[in-house]
């Protein structure tokens, strides 16, 4: 931020130099000095709760799937779009993942996905729900599973 102000000056000053020679006359008019800013996308994220554990009840086996409701809770402050990315466990009794992020519902059916977020317009610290649908694949036995996704958050 302090480099960015830092060019913004320096550009107004060589402006007003080359239009006025370095030299400022009393009464020689006006003159249009344009200033060009670029904002980065900035973003804050963590994970405020995430399930440990799936248990696979022989309910959910006769269902062929498992709902987890705010399965990952995020706070998010951002001033961009943003993306939500996931990364699923290899070996896991699931045979694809729904993802509903509130905004999109993707399915994971390999090694990950993402979520694309608009910018919220927010200035301040916001929560993010993230509900889950886990599938079962075949022979899945009830018991209790390790949490078979990473969540990460990127600024876009």
């Amino acid at each position: 931020m302090k480099r960015l102000l830092k060019d913004i000056i320096i550009v107004m000053v060589l402006g007003f130099m080359a239009l006025y020679g370095g030299v400022a006359h009393a009464g020689s008019g006006s003159a249009e000095v344009r200033v060009y800013a670029r904002v980065l996308p900035v973003l804050s994220a963590q994970v405020v709760d995430q399930a440990g554990a799936i248990e696979v009840t022989r309910a959910d086996v006769k269902r062929g799937y498992v709902e987890i409701h705010s399965g990952t809770v995020l706070r998010v402050k951002t001033n961009s779009s943003y993306v939500i990315y996931f990364e699923r466990a290899v070996d896991t009794p699931f045979s694809e993942i729904e993802v509903d992020s509130g905004t999109t519902v993707v399915s994971i059916l390999s090694s990950g996905g993402a979520v694309y977020e608009p910018y919220p317009g927010v200035t301040g610290y916001m929560t993010k729900v993230i509900n889950y649908r886990f599938y079962l694949a075949d022979n899945t036995a009830p018991g209790l599973y390790p949490w078979p996704v990473m969540v990460g958050v990127m600024a876009n």
